[in-house]
Formats: structure tokens, C-alpha cells, sequence
């Protein structure tokens, strides 16, 4: 197998576990949105979430787009 051919193989179980978690913490924001717990420790975890969910996110792109980008080099 090619460089190009692992790399699509790559680039495809990265969208595929992309795809797969893309919306890992929408759930949890949702409830938290809902009040599922309020007080001064839920705005600090409600902080956390929104960061980690924001944080998952930009990883998953980023890793699609940097296979992406190797291949558009061949």
C-alpha cells in the first residue's frame, strides 16, 4: 500500500471517529442549559464543559484537516 492509499485509509477512521464523537458533550450542555445544576460549583463545571466541548472539537477538525491537507500534497 502507497503512502496516499494509508493515508486515505488514516484519513477515513479519523472522520469516522470524528464523526462518531463530534457531538460527545452536547447532551451534557443541553442539561446544564436546562439547570441540571445550579449554583457556584455548576457554573465552574458549566465553564469546563463549554471549554472541553469547544477544545474536542477543534481537535477533531484539526486532525481530519491535517490528513486532508498531506493528501492534497501528493
Amino acid at each position: 500500500m502507497d503512502e496516499r492509499a494509508r493515508l486515505q485509509v488514516l484519513l477515513d477512521e479519523i472522520q469516522r471517529l470524528s464523526d462518531q464523537h463530534w457531538n460527545l458533550l452536547d447532551r451534557p450542555l443541553r442539561a446544564m442549559g436546562d439547570q441540571a445544576w445550579v449554583g457556584p460549583s455548576a457554573r465552574a463545571f458549566d465553564a469546563d464543559l463549554e471549554r472541553s466541548h469547544r477544545d474536542l472539537r477543534e481537535r477533531l477538525r484539526e486532525s481530519v484537516d491535517l490528513v486532508r491537507a498531506r493528501l492534497h500534497e501528493l
